[in-house]
């Protein structure tokens, strides 16, 4: 009995226990800076939604390939933002592209952008397809989206090396997410949240344009909006994070003390220089 108590008391003393799950343990940190000029990387494919970001890169040659023509598991994803509907080719993927529909800072998300060749670690030529390009506040970079029993497997750990230099060849850089940045908490409960929003109604032009006007003098929180306009309500507040005007950070809890920023994009031009 008194080794029953001890245990209990210790339990109480330490809290409860972290799921050993990807949402909480620490992100990996496999990524490649663009620095430097451009290299010549041999180009095999590129999506002609993604084309005028090659610009002033020479390809081998541009061959076209429907998305739809990939093999296994997919998923269609419709987004509002871009205006159509994307592909994911597993899971983790399509939780990314939820992640980008409402992180007000993606200006642009293109589903297997590209095709190139690389040189592994052996010296042997290798074809690598990115599973998106990005650009998040005026930077334009490319992603590969793995679990991270599988990113941290020793073959793909020697070529996200080789990989990284041949994207910084092209002018960008290169990045290796795993279910430890997507699917963090609170930033995939966030996530899912503002999703349910996207479709409610959009916020009165009137108190649309008052709150740009506030908010064009500095950050607000969203119990500073309900008590200054108390018409504009949460759902189209929302909806207003999802449509990229607001920006609140998703890393924390959405509350009362969430802070709203209003949102201004690079150009497109600034964007894929």
């Amino acid at each position: 009995m008194e080794e029953d108590d001890w245990l209990l008391d210790r339990l109480l003393a330490e809290g409860p226990p972290v799921p050993a799950r990807g949402y909480y343990l620490p992100a990996v940190d496999r990524c490649w800076p663009h620095a430097g000029p451009r290299q010549p990387v041999d180009i095999f494919r590129s999506a002609e939604l993604f084309s005028d970001v090659l610009s002033g890169v020479e390809r081998t040659f541009a061959q076209r390939r429907s998305r739809s023509a990939s093999r296994g598991w997919q998923a269609k994803f419709p987004s509002k933002r871009m205006a159509r509907t994307l592909r994911a080719r597993s899971h983790l993927e399509l939780r990314l592209l939820e992640l980008c529909e409402v992180d007000a800072r993606v200006a642009r998300f293109v589903e297997q952008p590209i095709c190139i060749l690389y040189a592994d670690a052996d010296g042997d030529r290798r074809k690598h397809i990115p599973d998106l390009y990005l650009e998040v506040e005026g930077r334009g970079f490319f992603v590969e989206v793995k679990w991270e029993r599988d990113a941290a497997h020793t073959k793909n750990e020697s070529r996200w090396p080789c990989i990284g230099r041949a994207i910084n060849g092209l002018g960008f850089g290169y990045e290796v997410l795993t279910e430890r940045h997507i699917l963090r908490r609170p930033r995939a409960d966030n996530v899912a949240n503002l999703l349910r929003h996207r479709r409610s109604d959009a916020m009165d032009a009137r108190l649309q344009s008052a709150l740009r006007n506030t908010l064009a003098h500095g950050d607000l929180s969203f119990a500073d909006v309900a008590s200054t306009w108390p018409d504009i309500t949460s759902s189209s507040l929302y909806r207003a994070l999802t449509d990229g005007w607001l920006w609140t950070d998703l890393d924390c809890d959405l509350g009362p003390n969430s802070q709203l920023r209003l949102v201004r994009l690079p150009t497109r031009s600034a964007q894929c220089d």
